[in-house]
């Protein structure tokens, strides 16, 4: 078996392996990433781009009390400076930080493919696979959750769980929690919970574009159940209704709203044009739309799906310096956790998805060069005109 030898093995070619790689290398360190998949991004290559973060910390513990106190006031910490870091590497970001700014891919290190081809299924048992020993100082897991695990997320979602329809990166099921914990890793609060938006019905998987996902989500909306009763605050947002709707009966329900332009409206500006008013029990909606989150299948007869998922909140227990922790708190020496789904920042409601990738990479690259030694990278100071007027509706 060939021998490879590095300072830092990176599991995982998304926001935040990638991340970690970007900090590591730029320090001198070797780094190798490798990614089991044809083509490196994870779920933030079917994002929109949205470099998304709450506008304050009393904000984000109001929406998420049950969240890690310690790791979200160290991620808000860093969050406008990793803006302006990407900002100063060349990505155009509008002018209020409150847009949609897409975050341009840097690999660095190596990927490592499946000889035998390039599907993009963990479970293709036909794949040629060459095996690497690789000797590394410290090993950073950026794996990207376990929604694409149904044994994983029927144990931790709940009765339905591994039927949750997946609309991110498929490739994430579990490597990296189930690494962690064979060598004595905790876990985080929050397992239970997850990231998704409403889907409308019927949803054939092999008829969506994943990119489409985004624009299939709802809001502005009077949401009931098969008995016709309403179960969930909608002004919650539908990533929090999403979970609720999972706990209802074949878990489908009605979304009504109201719409008020002349004549049929396309399905592009349904929704568009809804207002927050419909929300109320009285209101008289004027359309009504079947919402469930199952594909059907090949003869189109429902299947029985429950809300869809783009990650979880859940996963390995770690620092502010992105150690792997075990269940008493106890650093794990060279293993470092990155991601969204890491550390418990979120709880039920969502504290952020790239750039909280973004930051827990830096994190881990970080630590990783100064367990070498090496001269430390650092964000650069915000900018004030972020801290003035970028907005983050929570």
């Amino acid at each position: 078996m060939e021998t490879i030898n590095v300072d830092i093995l990176i599991c995982g070619g998304g926001m935040s392996g990638l991340s970690s790689a970007v900090f590591a290398t730029e320090a001198g360190a070797k780094v190798l990433v490798v990614e089991k998949l044809s083509t490196v991004g994870g779920s933030s290559s079917y994002s929109a781009g949205m470099f998304w973060g709450p506008k304050n910390f009393d904000l984000l513990r109001s929406w998420i009390p049950e969240g890690n106190a310690a790791l979200q006031r160290a991620w808000l910490d860093d969050y406008l400076r990793a803006v302006q870091w990407v900002r100063e590497s060349g990505v155009a970001v509008s002018g209020r930080f409150e847009g949609v700014m897409t975050i341009g891919s840097r690999v660095v290190g190596a990927i490592i493919r499946r000889s035998g081809g390039a599907s993009d299924s963990p479970d293709d048992a036909n794949a040629a696979v060459k095996y690497y020993y690789v000797n590394a100082k410290s090993v950073i897991l950026a794996t990207g959750g376990f929604q694409g695990s149904p044994r994983l997320t029927s144990s931790h979602l709940g009765p339905g769980g591994g039927s949750i329809f997946v609309r991110s990166n498929r490739g994430s099921v579990g490597d990296g929690l189930d690494l962690a914990v064979s060598v004595g890793a905790g876990l985080s609060r929050g397992l239970d919970t997850y990231y998704g938006h409403l889907l409308p019905a019927p949803l054939r998987v092999d008829q969506v574009d994943p990119r489409d996902y985004l624009g299939l989500a709802h809001k502005y909306f009077l949401l009931i159940n098969e008995a016709g009763r309403r179960f969930a605050d909608e002004t919650m947002g539908d990533e929090i209704v999403n979970q609720c709707l999972a706990k209802q009966e074949k878990r489908r329900g009605f979304l009504l709203f109201r719409y008020f332009p002349p004549g049929p409206p396309s399905p592009s500006t349904k929704l568009e044009q809804a207002e927050k008013k419909s929300l109320a029990m009285e209101a008289q909606p004027s359309y009504v739309s079947l919402i469930s989150t199952f594909p059907m299948d090949k003869n189109d007869k429902p299947v029985n799906k429950p809300s869809s998922i783009t990650f979880t909140y859940g996963g390995i227990a770690i620092d502010t310096n992105s150690h792997a922790l075990t269940a008493d708190k106890t650093i794990i020496p060279g293993l470092l956790v990155a991601g969204a789904d890491a550390g418990g920042f979120s709880h039920l409601g969502y504290a952020g998805g790239l750039a909280l990738a973004f930051v827990t990479g830096y994190w881990a690259g970080r630590e990783a060069i100064r367990q070498l030694g090496l001269p430390e990278p650092t964000l650069p100071a915000a900018d004030t005109r972020d801290s003035m007027d970028f907005k983050a509706v929570l």
